[in-house]
């Protein structure tokens, strides 16, 4: 079992859903970046997917670096998503997101939700 923490890599399968057809869904590569207490107690957590197939970029999407990545990456914070703990769990423990990375996807994802 994976255990979910801030700033985890997790490559996890998430199904497809009617109710959401637009959400991201499939295997891919999530970053973890709910606080270490809903980490710890809740039932979901944020997270933002990664993809390597980014056509239209915008601010939001950003390159991250971390050693897991087979190719160029980028963290998607427009797709800031909350995902339920036991898939994650599921899902194969790929590292850490590296802290200028992590930083980075912090400020996109500040950016998405108009908070500065």
């Amino acid at each position: 079992m994976c255990k979910i923490t801030h700033g985890a890599i997790i490559f996890a399968e998430i199904p497809y859903t009617e109710y959401n057809p637009h959400q991201h869904h499939g295997k891919h590569y999530y970053i973890v970046l709910a606080n270490p207490a809903a980490c710890a107690h809740s039932p979901v957590v944020q997270c933002v997917p990664f993809s390597s197939n980014v056509r239209r970029r915008l601010p939001v999407q950003v390159e991250v670096e971390a050693d897991c990545f087979p190719k160029r990456s980028f963290a998607l914070a427009e797709q800031l998503t909350l995902l339920p703990k036991d898939l994650l769990e599921r899902g194969t423990f790929c590292g850490t997101l590296k802290e200028a990375s992590l930083k980075k996807l912090q400020n996109a994802v500040k950016l998405q939700l108009s908070l500065d």
